[in-house]
């Protein structure tokens, strides 16, 4: 870690623009397309102040357990690193939790270092997120789950939204609507606002959403915005404003 090197002063980056300059890379590249759930991850954390020099003290990694997870996230397994290029001073623990994962996934674990110090540790779970799956894990500092779909039943969140708030875990998700961040919002607070778990963070719009809209979704039937990890929304965090 650099945590007392003046390379390493921290300066989140907050747009596009300011990751491409940060990185060299050409403004017509089609990166973004590929590391929208990995710099979406990186706002959230910012945006929590679970990183950088606001964050309280800790001597051990920040745990992450990003839910839901399918073979996109397998997928652009390599670009994992750029969450330690950008968190130079950070040591952070992944564990990417989904019933959809191909069995190539579930069980790997891959380290990625920047060239500044920061260290990510990626671990693909094949299985259901529950009290139980939990448990096995440890409770984490933050959970996430990226294009949600909380209002949609056959995705199955009810195990993954008992066992979070049974534990009080701060818990973050993206929807590619604004409507459907709403939904999940009603959900929260209807079904567990008795067991402790309320919403915390207003929808806001996503400065890392994938900068692309899906004209054909549902038949090309919504006008409204629609993006992948467009919008997102907290529940059991410390009241914040989105950094936007």
């Amino acid at each position: 870690m650099c945590s007392h090197s003046s390379a390493c002063v921290f300066r989140p980056r907050s747009t596009w623009s300011e990751y491409y300059q940060l990185r060299g890379l050409d403004p017509a590249s089609p990166l973004a397309l590929i590391v929208h759930p990995i710099l979406t991850l990186y706002h959230i954390l910012v945006t929590l102040r679970l990183v950088g020099p606001d964050r309280q003290a800790r001597d051990r990694p920040l745990r992450v357990h990003l839910l839901g997870v399918d073979g996109q996230e397998w997928g652009v397994l390599p670009f994992w690193r750029e969450l330690a290029i950008l968190l130079p001073d950070e040591a952070i623990e992944v564990d990417m939790v989904g019933n959809a994962l191909g069995d190539g996934a579930a069980g790997h674990r891959q380290i990625f270092r920047g060239r500044l110090g920061g260290r990510v540790v990626c671990r693909f779970h094949k299985a259901t997120y529950s009290s139980g799956e939990q448990a096995r894990l440890g409770v984490p500092d933050v959970a996430v789950a990226l294009n949600a779909g909380l209002g949609q039943p056959e995705y199955e969140w009810r195990s993954a939204l008992a066992a979070l708030a049974r534990t009080n875990t701060p818990f973050v998700y993206t929807d590619y609507t604004e409507f459907g961040v709403d939904v999940g919002q009603n959900l929260i607070n209807a079904s567990y606002h008795k067991e402790g778990m309320r919403v915390t963070l207003p929808a806001a719009l996503n400065p890392f959403r994938q900068p692309l809209r899906w004209p054909d979704a549902h038949g090309g039937c919504f006008t409204v915005p629609w993006l992948a990890n467009g919008f997102f929304s907290a529940a059991g965090t410390p009241l914040i404003s989105a950094r936007v």
